[in-house]
Order: C-alpha cells, then structure tokens, then sequence
C-alpha cells in the first residue's frame, strides 16, 4: 500500500505573505514617526520665535520710553529680521539696531506696528513660514505717556 506523507510546516507563500505584512506596518509606525519629529520641531520653533516676541514686548514696556517707541517708528524701523530673532540678540544688541529699516522681507521676521495717540497701541506681528504656509502670530499691548 501506498503511503501519502504528510508535510508538517509552513509553505513558502505563507512566509513570504507575513514577511510582507510586517514590512508594511514597519512602515507605517516609522512614517509616523518620522512625522512626529518634523512637528516636535518646528513646535520647537515656533516656541522660540514666541519667547522672543514676548521678549521684545517686556523690552518695550519695561526699558523703552515713549519717546523711544515714537522715535523708532519715525524712523521706519518697523523689522526685525530672522538672523535676531533670538533671546541673545535681544539680551545683547541695542534695542533701536534690532530694527531695520529694510523692507526686504524673509520667511520669518518680527513686525512692528504702532498707533499714535496719548496712548500709543504696539503691535508686534510674527510672520513665519512653516510648511510652505504662512502664519502670523500677533501680540498687542499699550504703552502710555507717563
């Protein structure tokens, strides 16, 4: 009598099938990992560009004076550009040459915008590029004639 053996194990297709199942979900997990750290940064970014802004404002409020701000925007110093967009720029380079008057624009700088008045209202604009898309973060405060 003939005998049928049988095979005990796993075909070739069937490794082959869940090889290429765990490629694709290999790449799903780094894909999305990958896209976890591009926003973990420009957060980063964003967050930094902020903390100047809020840096700019306390400057203006607590060391500048009226006449100051006027002056400045008088002047038609109304920029900041990217390249001092930093806390140590901030901390270290006098406060009238952070501005310029330099209308060339960049994808990230700091606009000034004032009102004039016996209360002058300062606007201080963030525009940055993130993404090939362009925001605009914006702070107003007041600063009277004291």
């Amino acid at each position: 009598m003939l005998k049928l053996s049988k095979k005990s194990g796993f075909m070739l297709i069937e490794v082959l099938c869940s090889i290429s199942i765990i490629l694709i979900l290999f790449t799903a997990i780094l894909t999305s990992e990958l896209n976890i750290k591009k926003l973990q940064d420009v957060n980063k970014k964003k967050y930094e560009y902020v903390t100047v802004m809020e840096a700019v404002k306390n400057e203006i409020l607590l060391n500048k004076t009226y006449e100051d701000i006027k002056k400045l925007y008088s002047e038609n110093k109304k920029i900041i550009h990217k390249e001092q967009l930093t806390i140590n720029s901030i901390q270290s380079t006098d406060f009238q040459d952070l501005f310029s008057e330099n209308t060339k624009v960049e994808d990230t700088y700091l606009l000034l915008g004032v009102i004039d008045g016996e209360v002058l209202t300062i606007n201080l604009e963030l525009h940055t590029k993130v993404n090939s898309k362009e925001e605009v973060i914006t702070c107003s405060f007041s600063k009277g004639n004291y």
